[in-house]
């Protein structure tokens, strides 16, 4: 199979369009999970963790559309844009991490079987690293890229 000229919409600028398509999937599934449990955990620090979950997910489902409906859009600075909202997305996740942890400190909330506060944390840390090492890993992408170069034009140091 042969790869498509540079200059068109292919090869990893596809695999981030369809991958951050099937993030927002994922994501209104997560979200619809987490407005029905608000119902399920009653009042207190697991409704606010679940609060805090749905939120999330919502504002990450709107800027993966926000970059789905902006990455075909041929300027010059749409890898300007893109890389925008993928620092918003990581911000979000260091302030939602921040906020989850602050409250699983101060609240008791009851450890699951095999999933205790230190695991809890450990998954909060890691995600928001996984975080910023895609953001790292795709900002440079859209930076030196020969194929964002041909598909956009000229791309301008952000």
């Amino acid at each position: 199979m042969m790869a498509k000229p540079l200059d068109q919409f292919g090869g990893w600028l596809n695999f981030f369009y369809v991958g951050h398509l099937v993030c927002i999937i994922y994501l209104v599934g997560a979200s619809l999970i987490y407005a029905l449990a608000i119902f399920a955990v009653g009042g207190g620090s697991k409704a606010m963790l679940v609060l805090i979950g749905l939120l999330h997910s919502i504002i990450t489902v709107i800027l993966c559309i926000k970059i789905v409906k902006i990455l075909k859009i041929k300027e010059l600075d749409t890898p300007q844009k893109v890389v925008k909202i993928m620092t918003w997305l990581v911000i979000l996740a260091v302030i939602f991490a921040f906020c989850n942890i602050l409250i699983y400190s101060f609240n008791d909330i009851p450890e699951v079987e095999d999933y205790s506060g230190l695991d809890r944390l450990a998954r909060t840390v890691f995600r928001v690293i996984g975080a910023i090492i895609g953001y790292a890993i795709w900002k440079s992408y859209f930076k030196k890229s020969k194929r964002v170069i041909a598909y956009y034009g000229i791309n301008k140091e952000s």
